[in-house]
Formats: structure tokens, C-alpha cells, sequence
């Protein structure tokens, strides 16, 4: 039973401070309840009828009134355990738990090929001598670690001979311009076929938009050939119905045209068929050089992450009827693009006239 305890007087600004903070809505409730116990025990009852009417435990009510006859109100809004309860888990513990979620089940001898927090906590504590903690605080620990559950992705590795000297020419291209030349990236997004295709929107929740269910489509795909300079950062592209060597050298044929003839222009490609046949055909006599992505490392072509910028923004969450109407869609977008990036002026920008 806490002891019979009488207030201090309140100093100067005490008071102003007391009736401040009761009427302080964005003050935390423990924090209220402090100041609420030194306002009834100054309005004339006991400590233990004030801890009764607050909600809390009347030792807790005599600490914070004999805290105040010592300091006031400077520690009321202090938590009294900053760091909160010791863990459960010892550090080794919760690096074995980082380790373990990393891990294939099947690596550690259990037949799933991915954890649930149930399962995982299941093998910590009987194989593992965990304390026994909830799946939700496993979570949380993993997830101040940036341990998150994720999609698994694939990957390729490029297995050409001279993957390190293509590598470090595209870089190097990428990095200076070449005196007299530009670089361009050129590559094909596609098939583009007439169907709806799904995406992100805006919508009342629960009320998604919906699109129509397609069957038949009888009106063959197209192709976009885009072009991207390096250094200039213009974007441009025509679309035709296939990528055959001869839709190719119609490209690179028009592409030439835009810039003056003493500039060279590094085109860098990867090496399909259809790229490697019409470079041959049409490079020499023209001032072109074709540079070759790495087999299997297209990554290295810069016009990717601009063809997906494109694809997000103009083929998702669409439903065209014809290719006409995504066509002139797509050719708005690269000249919106170009004036937004300030590329208008480049000799490639011609490209789209």
C-alpha cells in the first residue's frame, strides 16, 4: 500500500504547464495519465483515489507524484523503458534465424521448397531450441534485417568467350562520346498483338476497372524498332509488322538519314540473325560500325530500361481495337518523352518526323 504522500507547491510556469498539457490531444496516454494523477491529487484527493479514477496501479501513481515533488514535470514524457524488453533471442540466435529464412527448406532436410512463419518458427524451436516465440515476431525481426518475402526471379549468365571485351567496349562507349560519332541503341519490343493487356489504375476499392475477355485475334502483331542515343538521351522508334533483315535495313537506312554523313554512328545491337545480316548489308559505304551485346547479356543494351518505361506507360492497361490507334499512342509518347528530357534538338529526334 504506497504511502500517504502530499504535493509541493506548484513553482512558477507549473501550472500553466499542468492545464497545457491536459488539453494536449496529441499527447501520448501514458504520458496523460502522469500529468492527470498530479491534477487530481492537487484538487485535494488521495493518491490512491487519483490512481483509481486514471486506470493505473496506485504504486505507479505514487511514483510519479513523489517524482514531481523532486523535478516536476521534466521526466513526465519520458518512457520509462526506452529500449523496451530484453529480447528473447540472443544475437547468434537471430543471425541463425536470418540464415535459416534464407535457406531452401529442403536444404535443412524438410520437404517444402518454401518457408510460412509457422513452419519456420516450428523448426527453430524443436530443432533449433528457440524460446517459444509467435511467427509474427520472427517476422518483424527479419524484416529490421531487410529479410522480406519475395518473388524469386531467373537469371542468365552469358556464356560468350569474349563477353569481357564486348563488356568493357560498351561501357566505354557508353561513358565518352566517340570523336566524330555517336552512339545508338537499337533493339525490337514486341510482338505487339491486339489483346487487353493488364495493369495498374486508380479505382474504388473493391470496384476494379475490367476488361473484355478476348478469343480470336485475327489481326496479326507489329513491331517497334527503337533507336537511343546515349548522349543526347533522345528516344525514338517506328513500328512495322515484322523484323525481317529488310524491316531492319529500312530502319537503319532511315536512321543514317538523320545525321550528317561524317558522323560515325556506333550502333550497339545484340546478334540476331536478323540485326548481324542486315548490318552486313547495309554498314558498309554508310559510316556505321555495329557493336554486339554479349550472347545472353541484352542487359547491356541502354535502350531496355527505356523500352520498359514505354511498355509500363503505353501497353499496359490497354485495350486497343486496332494497331493503328496504339501506334499513334506510342509515337505521342516518345515525342512527350523527348520535350520532357529536352532531347527535341538532337539529330536523332529527326527520326520521328
Amino acid at each position: 500500500m504506497p504511502k500517504r504522500l502530499q504535493l509541493r507547491r506548484f513553482r512558477r510556469g507549473e501550472k500553466q504547464t499542468l492545464e497545457a498539457k491536459l488539453h494536449d490531444r496529441k499527447l501520448p496516454a501514458w504520458a496523460m495519465h502522469r500529468y492527470q494523477i498530479i491534477a487530481r491529487v492537487r484538487e485535494g484527493q488521495s493518491v490512491f483515489q487519483a490512481a483509481y479514477q486514471v486506470g493505473c496501479a496506485p504504486n505507479t501513481a505514487y511514483r510519479w507524484a513523489a517524482r514531481f515533488n523532486q523535478s516536476g514535470f521534466q521526466t513526465f514524457e519520458q518512457s520509462s523503458n526506452p529500449e523496451g524488453r530484453p529480447s528473447q533471442l540472443t544475437q547468434k540466435q537471430q543471425q541463425l534465424l536470418i540464415q535459416t529464412a534464407r535457406k531452401r527448406p529442403t536444404e535443412v532436410g524438410l520437404p517444402f521448397t518454401s518457408w510460412s512463419m509457422t513452419k519456420l518458427q516450428d523448426y527453430l524451436v524443436k530443432r533449433c531450441r528457440f524460446p517459444p516465440v509467435c511467427p509474427e515476431w520472427l517476422r518483424r525481426l527479419l524484416r529490421r534485417a531487410d529479410v522480406s518475402w519475395q518473388h524469386t526471379k531467373t537469371w542468365k549468365q552469358s556464356n560468350d568467350p569474349h563477353f569481357q571485351a564486348k563488356k568493357k567496349r560498351i561501357l566505354a562507349l557508353y561513358a565518352h562520346r566517340p570523336k566524330r560519332g555517336a552512339v545508338v541503341c537499337y533493339d525490337q519490343l514486341g510482338p505487339l498483338e491486339l489483346r487487353p493487356l493488364a495493369g495498374m489504375c486508380w479505382a474504388i476499392k473493391g470496384k476494379p476497372q475490367r476488361q473484355r475477355a478476348t478469343y480470336t485475334r485475327k489481326q496479326g502483331t507489329e513491331q517497334l524498332h527503337g533507336f537511343y542515343d546515349v548522349h543526347t538521351d533522345c528516344f525514338v522508334g517506328r513500328v512495322r509488322k515484322r523484323k525481317t533483315a529488310q524491316d531492319i535495313i529500312a530502319c537503319f537506312a532511315r536512321l543514317r538519314r538523320c545525321y550528317p554523313r561524317q558522323i560515325r554512328l556506333y550502333v550497339v545491337m545484340d546478334n540476331l540473325s536478323a540485326n548481324v545480316a542486315a548490318a552486313k548489308a547495309f554498314f558498309p559505304g554508310h559510316n556505321m560500325e555495329a557493336v554486339y551485346t554479349p550472347t545472353d547479356a541484352s542487359w547491356l543494351n541502354a535502350i531496355e530500361s527505356e523500352f520498359t518505361s514505354l511498355h509500363a506507360d503505353t501497353i499496359k492497361n490497354s485495350d486497343d481495337l486496332n494497331h493503328l490507334h496504339r501506334r499513334r499512342r506510342i509515337y505521342r509518347y516518345l515525342r512527350w518523352r523527348n520535350r520532357r528530357h529536352g532531347s527535341t534538338k538532337s539529330y536523332l529526334a529527326r527520326f520521328m518526323r
